[in-house]
């Protein structure tokens, strides 16, 4: 026989105990709640459960549960516990184990109780009948009396609370004045002559004890905590937030009472008011108006969380709540609010915390302070920067001006790192204000405001250098992060007030390099030039002023003629940042060119320092390439350095790659192809000889090794072919020379070419390998004067047609022919014709060797479809001389357009969108066109239709969109395939009609002419209310919906 409510989840309890019940309680006796809220014995739930009574094994097992907690057991019997406890939640008798675990007399097990109801409310919701779940309700509602009255912990507390909200963020629950009900509860539980008819909350809340009043502000607090996770784009959502403006008015009467601050108020209850308050002030922001009654009602609380700041009870609270709602709800702070709390921030209290701060002295709450300091000076910058004379501004203003002169390094003290992002918003607003008086008188604070900021400047340059090597020492690594972090936003703090102060910025940290070139002064010349190098992009090195400064600085003995100390790490990293500095004003060096033998003497002895080599290399690269022309007199000298280099330890591969590329650029620069030769076949034998060491690397069977030299001999080429290709200022020769390839200089290509094949024969199946030949053969695609990398058209078709299944990157070398096809420049139009039909048909030959569709390699197929794009239009005439071979290719791209992967899916629509616009065909070549269209054209409307219909994942729409784009302007016929398609008994979305799938093709041709008609007016303006206005049901018709907005819209 099914059991009632009752006596599934009833327990032995005496209503006037101020004790729950053990687990050793009967589980089969009477209800023992008190008159009002116990349950109807006529309950359905058991029926709606199925359930029995709780058998007497499984309350055993609840008792041995119980004293795992209870005496504390091993830590694998705890975990076995909550197995157990897994299994317990979520079984048949859920709910009548979560009413036991509530009488337990172990506290812990009371939580899991509580735990247990939310739960159930959450995943069993729908198998409550409406009595079963309002007498749920009941029993939830007086365990939390009753959890009050025995004064548990929060923990138990917080958790009835979940429990009560899960039950009312349950549809179809009815919310009647929760609040209030809930605090009649409390109160009638220790006080039954109490006037519970009274509507009016104000007058019970002095009935509460302390227990009480938070155990209702708790309540409150997870309602809106768990009610701002609800989806308010939903018509319940929406209804959840509308209840909860119902009980906005007895919330916040609540909260005034709580946060009174007089003398029997606990410290406890005011820091919980203040978070419930910040919880719902947050809430608020995202749900209700700016001037609704809402939050007009919630603003009469926040005089008295301003008015906590300072009060050792409520301080850290307050402070965090006012920050909370400043940086993310700042317009709930009107002007008495904004008033009322720069006062509070510049009283005497707040000054004693920013004195204290600034000498180094914090407390618990100084953190927090800056914060709160912080988010109010990015509320009312525009007041701080337009009203210096304003006292209570001003003072706010010398506040953070102070935080950013704390003692310490940024890094050890936080507060400088806090602060400076306020400083950068205050320079931004500036310069935006600056622009709006170009033409007018600059207002009266923007000369204060000026000296505001280099004040500013000059805290956070100090702030920059780098302390001394014993004060390094003792730093954690986390301490040296958050240092260089510090660094890195102060160079973009200075960048932005560059800006604001121009060429003055870059004067101050020049004059500050020249000033500090004693040796003890090295961590302040350091910091000038890390905070030049920040500069480097945003000012132009001919101007007068820079040109000059730039001039002094490294004209001066301290620059490149620095020597080591016993500071040595401070040392290093003056040498590191001059080095970089070199790199970035390197325009500068192009103008003066007589700096540039001491400089480049400076980087090749940083060469030989490990710390120092891989910044160094860098630099020669840039300066090579830049001053190419300068240094053609020391080409010579240059080489010389590169052979000396080899035999140094701390060089390695990628270190020579960027000096010969250097040397390279030099030797570009010489005037004649004749006076290349030379030194260009220095070079390449100096590469050759790692390629030499791999082979005899190969001989004896250290195959590791030699991948090592075979790769970086290859890097060396990519390098050295990079900076051999012309400047972009060159002028296209009249006749293209032939040295190259007849003359002397084809022994130079043929070695380069050699090596190519050898190495591609020997490690073709090195990823490595083929990337770097890869690289080779690209970098003469662009080439206009002919080099020893710009190969003929034949080298690249025999490395593709070289290729294998078992070759390295198929899809790179793929790709790569397809870059050869769209950029070489020098090859006739029937060669590129004649490679694009090899390569596309080896390609293809390569597909169908692999049997298993499911095992090609995406990326291979993606790579030769991108080929096939690449054909359109100007070498269509390869791809269609494939004749019955094309066949497969179209459709391995129709099923790559229905793919689930993403790079398929984007190549087969770019096929698509280019093959079916309309081009300038002329003879066969159109008749073949248009013959395949006919073929392929309805196959491609029915893929889109199958895609857009429901196959397709939203975020791939405006992939899909793009063929259908391109069809519908070009082809007469394509609305003729689309409803062919769209009539198909595959279609997949069911629940689309006829007239729906007609009104949809009617709609796309419609927003293709008023585009077109709108381009014509150059008013282009696409209106979707019409195509919005036939979707009943999104999700019924997601066809329709995604097709019409997305699509349509596009077109």
């Amino acid at each position: 026989m099914p059991a009632s409510l009752d006596s599934i989840s009833s327990v032995s309890a005496d209503a006037g105990s101020s004790m729950p019940l053990s687990l050793d309680s009967n589980p089969g006796s009477s209800s023992g709640l008190p008159e009002g809220l116990a349950p109807s014995p006529s309950s359905n739930l058991a029926n709606a459960l199925d359930a029995a009574p709780l058998p007497i094994a499984e309350a055993e097992n609840v008792r041995k549960w119980n004293c795992n907690f209870t005496f504390g057991a091993s830590t694998r019997l705890v975990s076995h516990s909550q197995d157990t406890l897994h299994q317990l939640q979520r079984s048949h008798y859920g709910w009548a184990y979560a009413n036991v675990f509530l009488a337990s007399s172990n506290e812990l097990v009371r939580f899991f109780g509580a735990l247990t109801f939310t739960i159930k409310f959450n995943q069993d919701w729908d198998i409550l009948h409406d009595t079963d779940a309002a007498q749920t309700y009941e029993r939830v509602a007086y365990w939390f009396v009753q959890c009050v009255q025995l004064k548990d912990s929060a923990i138990v507390i917080r958790k009835l609370c979940s429990a009560l909200v899960a039950y009312y963020l349950r549809p179809a629950v009815t919310w009647d004045r929760i609040v209030m009900n809930l605090t009649k509860r409390l109160i009638k539980a220790t006080d039954q002559s109490g006037n519970q008819s009274d509507e009016n909350i104000a007058n019970f809340l002095h009935n509460l004890d302390d227990v009480q009043l938070r155990s209702m502000l708790w309540f409150v607090e997870t309602l809106v905590h768990d009610l701002a996770q609800v989806d308010t784009s939903n018509l319940q959502g929406y209804r959840y937030h509308q209840k909860l403006s119902s009980e906005v008015e007895d919330i916040v009467i609540l909260l005034h009472y709580s946060m009174q601050l007089s003398s029997d108020n606990g410290s406890r209850r005011l820091q919980d008011g203040l978070a419930c308050f910040q919880t719902l002030a947050l809430h608020a922001s995202a749900v209700w108006a700016r001037t609704s009654v809402e939050v007009v009602r919630l603003q009469t609380l926040l005089p008295t969380a301003i008015s906590g700041l300072f009060l050792p009870e409520t301080n850290v609270q307050a402070i965090e709540c006012v920050t909370e709602i400043l940086q993310r709800f700042s317009s709930f702070l009107n002007t008495y609010h904004r008033r009322l709390l720069s006062e509070q921030l510049t009283c005497g209290g707040a000054q004693r915390i920013v004195v204290d701060m600034k000498r180094g002295e914090f407390s618990e709450w100084s953190i927090p302070f800056a914060k709160l300091l912080v988010a109010f000076g990015d509320v009312a910058v525009q007041d701080i920067a337009q009203a210096p004379k304003d006292p209570t501004m001003s003072s706010v203003a010398q506040e953070l001006s102070d935080l950013m002169k704390c003692e310490g390094f940024a890094g050890i003290e936080e507060v400088s790192g806090l602060v400076l992002p306020f400083w950068v918003q205050y320079v931004e607003y500036l310069s935006d204000t600056e622009c709006a008086y170009t033409d007018k008188a600059k207002p009266n604070w923007s000369a204060f405001a000026r000296v505001q900021v280099l004040d500013i400047v000059e805290a956070c340059f100090h702030k920059t250098c780098w302390p001394t090597r014993a004060e390094e020492a003792v730093w954690e690594p986390g301490e040296l992060y958050s240092f260089r972090l510090f660094r890195k936003d102060a160079q973009e703090f200075f960048q932005t007030a560059y800006i604001y102060l121009g060429v003055d910025l870059f004067l101050l940290f020049a004059d500050i390099a020249l000033q500090s070139q004693q040796p003890h002064m090295l961590h302040r010349l350091e910091a000038s030039i890390f905070a030049l190098n920040g500069l480097s992009e945003s000012l132009a090195v001919k101007e007068l002023k820079v040109d000059g400064a730039l001039s002094r600085l490294f004209a001066s003995e301290s620059i490149f003629g620095m020597e080591n100390t016993d500071q040595y790490p401070l040392s290093i990293r003056l040498k590191r940042t001059t080095v970089t500095m070199i790199t970035n004003y390197t325009p500068f060096f192009e103008n003066h060119p007589t700096f540039l033998p001491q400089m480049l003497n400076f980087l090749f002895n940083a060469l030989q320092d490990p710390n120092l080599v891989n910044v160094s290399s860098i630099a020669i690269k840039s300066i090579c390439s830049s001053c190419r022309t300068h240094l053609v007199p020391e080409l010579g000298a240059f080489i010389e350095q590169y052979k000396m280099l080899l035999t140094w330890e701390s060089v390695d591969g990628d270190v020579r790659e960027k000096v010969i590329g250097g040397v390279a650029a030099i030797i570009q620069a010489l005037p004649s192809d004749d006076a290349k030769y030379e030194p260009l076949a220095t070079l390449i034998q100096l590469t050759e000889d790692d390629f030499a060491n791999a082979l005899h690397y190969l001989e004896v069977n250290e195959v590791s090794s030699a991948q090592k030299s075979t790769v970086r001999a290859l890097r060396l080429f990519v390098s050295i072919g990079k900076a051999l290709r012309a400047p972009d200022n060159i002028t296209t020769p009249t006749h293209a020379s032939r040295y190259w390839s007849y003359g002397n200089g084809a022994a130079l290509q043929t070695i380069i070419y050699q090596t190519l094949a050898r190495a591609t024969t020997l490690m073709g199946w090195n990823s490595d390998v083929i990337g770097a030949v890869c690289q080779i053969l690209r970098a003469g695609y662009n080439e206009i004067v002919p080099g020893p990398f710009n190969f003929p058209t034949k080298v690249t078709v025999d490395f593709v047609l070289a290729s294998t299944l078992g070759t390295a990157r198929l899809d790179y070398i793929f790709d790569t022919a397809s870059v050869m096809l769209v950029k070489k420049s020098d090859a006739s139009q029937i060669e590129l014709q004649n490679a694009a039909f090899s390569i596309l048909n080896h390609g293809k030959d390569l597909l169908c060797l692999v049997d298993d569709v499911r095992s090609r390699d995406p990326d291979l197929v993606a790579s030769i479809i991108q080929l096939m794009e690449k054909l359109v239009p100007h070498h269509l005439h390869s791809m269609l001389k494939l004749g019955p071979k094309l066949n497969y290719l179209f459709a391995l791209s129709l099923s790559a357009l229905a793919a689930e992967q993403v790079t398929l899916k984007r190549a087969g629509a770019h096929f698509w969108a280019s093959f079916v616009q309309r081009h300038e065909y002329d003879g066969q070549l159109a008749t073949d066109v248009y013959a395949a269209l006919n073929i392929y054209g309805p196959q491609l409307c029915h893929v889109l239709a199958m895609q857009i219909g429901g196959e397709c994942a939203r975020s791939q729409l405006e992939t899909i969109a793009e063929p259908l784009r391109k069809l519908v302007p070009a082809q007469p016929q394509a609305r003729r395939w689309l409803m062919e398609a769209l009539d198909r008994p595959d279609f997949p979305s069911s629940s689309v009609g006829a007239e729906e799938k007609r009104l949809w093709i009617q709609k796309i041709y419609h927003h293709h002419k008023d585009a077109k008609d709108a381009k014509a007016q150059v008013t282009p303006k696409l209106s979707l209310n019409a195509a919005l206005s036939l979707i009943a049901d999104r999700k019924s018709i997601p066809f329709t919906y995604f097709c019409i907005r997305d699509v349509g819209n596009t077109l």
